[in-house]
């Protein structure tokens, strides 16, 4: 049977006029025959609703409540989609973590992968025509269940794809694919068709708001192409991610938080406790300079300094990350108040048509010596 890996993330549903149509462009990809496994986050915010009324109650849960806690919301977004498609007569069934096969290791809230049975999710798929698998849900050997983390429906989907042995994933959202710098931040941008696993990694590493980087991992390892679809309309492919090239772009983190160490040994000592704890860093130390980079922005730093008895410097400067066609990449730190700007020039000069670099190379050179 034919079967497609679908994935659709919280802005696919926020409002019920979004479930309805989402129900219907599955019942046309189904209406051949074909078979639809389809992996659903929560609706939009619902995640951090629950994280934050927890964190009210209690600053320090335990990592065993927050995997109880945080997948209800993407049990709630597949159950209201299973519902929207039932509604027009397809048959649809539903598989949760502790149902799915995905066996995970016990490390609560960033569970990684140890392997996945697909026989529950073939036996689902024999007999309905759409299987709904909430996002980021997994067991461990103990049966507990598992959070493989934030951004993890990604994830998942990789993973039942590669499980199948569906050699392309479709991750639908409210953008069609990866562009050339955030369209919200910087104007100009370009949507890049095809981008290569390990680009997509790096991107991701350097804050870009695309394919997390773990779920681009997976699929590299397992020769899964993702295809970055628009959730809406026509459903367009914009990018693919897989054997492509490297892009032109500009990724401006404003969500990075920049440290400055007094010692080589600080440095070193907080860089291995954010890598052991899989964090993503950068290292920008040089001559005189100990600095590293917090990225992605979902991980509370002051929290973890204060454990690591870590008093470094916090600067007021975000990372810029221009990566350039030959497959270079430069990382800058303008000052918070003029990355925004720096980070256009450096668009600008990347996508200029005379090749010029004009007044964005003297912008580059200062926010390098800095």
């Amino acid at each position: 049977m034919q079967i497609h890996v679908m994935k659709f993330g919280g802005s696919s549903f926020a409002t019920d006029q979004h479930f309805h149509r989402v129900a219907g462009y599955l019942r046309e990809r189904t209406a051949d025959g074909s078979k639809v496994a389809l992996v659903v986050s929560g609706l939009p915010g619902a995640t951090e609703e629950l994280r934050a009324r927890c964190l009210a109650l209690n600053p320090a849960p335990s990592g065993e409540t927050i995997d109880c806690l945080i997948p209800l919301a993407d049990t709630i977004g597949a159950a209201y989609a299973r519902a929207a498609i039932e509604r027009l007569g397809v048959k649809v069934t539903t598989l949760y973590g502790f149902q799915l096969g995905l066996l995970t290791d016990a490390n609560f809230s960033r569970a990684r992968i140890l392997e996945f049975d697909a026989t529950p999710l073939r036996a689902a798929l024999a007999t309905h025509d759409v299987v709904v698998v909430p996002g980021g849900q997994a067991r461990n050997a103990q049966g507990q269940q598992m959070w493989m983390g934030k951004n993890s429906s990604d994830l998942s989907a990789v993973a039942v794809a590669a499980a199948l042995g569906v050699k392309q994933c479709e991750i639908y959202s409210d953008v069609c694919g990866v562009y050339s710098a955030d369209p919200n931040l910087i104007s100009g941008t370009q949507l890049v068709p095809e981008l290569s696993y390990d680009s997509a990694i790096t991107l991701s590493l350097s804050g870009a708001k695309v394919i997390h980087h773990g779920s681009v991992s997976y699929a590299r390892r397992h020769g899964v192409e993702i295809l970055c679809r628009l959730n809406q309309d026509d459903y367009r492919v914009g990018t693919r991610i897989g054997l492509g090239g490297n892009p032109a772009a500009v990724v401006l983190d404003h969500r990075s938080v920049v440290l400055e160490f007094s010692s080589q040994a600080e440095l070193e000592r907080a860089a291995a406790g954010l890598h052991d704890i899989e964090v993503p860093v950068v290292d920008l130390s040089q001559a005189g300079e100990l600095r590293l980079v917090v990225t992605c922005g979902f991980f509370d730093v002051e929290r973890f300094l204060r454990e690591q008895k870590l008093q470094p410097r916090t600067l007021e400067r975000h990372l810029a990350t221009e990566f350039r066609r030959d497959g270079a990449v430069l990382r800058h730190l303008p000052e918070k108040a003029a990355a925004r700007e720096f980070s256009q020039k450096l668009h600008d000069q990347l996508y200029s048509q005379s090749g010029r670099l004009g007044t964005a190379a003297s912008a580059v050179q200062t926010a390098r010596r800095r």
